[in-house]
């Protein structure tokens, strides 16, 4: 029979490492997460201007067709359980033909009107505290090149914590 000999204050070091390590993972993994972004709606609002210098809403895209509205609603979600998180940078981005365009997206929720003016802040930062859950309405105006605009792919683009382009695609 043989007996091992150990010494017990190395072992006992050796353990504590050990902890130490599996501690730091597991708090590190506690604070991993991402923004996660989900569709509610998107709606198309097509635009003639009559005689008069009125705007006029019709369903289609026409010939004179003069703007039209997109308004897309989202959702912005912190996943993670520790750390805030930020979506700066944030556009509206359609591909077509081998062609980016960008476009700055407004908020609803500062929409104000004045004597048939109508303004609003631009939404370019999102601050999210861990595990919040923020809804945006916001929208954008385009005024030519309607038919590539129609027949594009559609994405939110921006940047994250470490500056990474994120991209979503945008379902019609």
């Amino acid at each position: 029979m043989t007996i091992l000999n150990f010494n017990l204050p190395a072992l006992i070091s050796v353990m504590g490492t050990m902890l130490v390590i599996l501690g730091a993972l597991l708090g590190h993994l506690t604070q991993m997460g991402k923004v996660k972004i989900y569709q509610n709606s998107v709606n198309i609002k097509f635009y003639e201007k009559s005689d008069t210098g009125n705007l006029n809403e019709k369903n289609q895209l026409t010939k004179i067709t003069h703007s039209i509205i997109i308004t897309i609603e989202l959702d912005f979600y912190n996943t993670s359980p520790g750390l805030n998180k930020i979506v700066r940078r944030l556009k509206f981005l359609t591909k077509s033909k081998g062609r980016n365009n960008y476009f700055d997206l407004l908020s609803q929720d500062s929409r104000k009107g004045n004597h048939g003016v109508i303004k609003a802040d631009e939404l370019t930062t999102i601050n999210l505290a861990p595990n919040e859950l923020l809804n945006h309405s916001l929208y954008f105006t385009i005024h030519k090149d309607f038919e590539n605009f129609i027949e594009s792919e559609w994405f939110i683009e921006y940047r994250d914590n470490k500056d990474k382009i994120r991209r979503i695609k945008i379902e019609r």
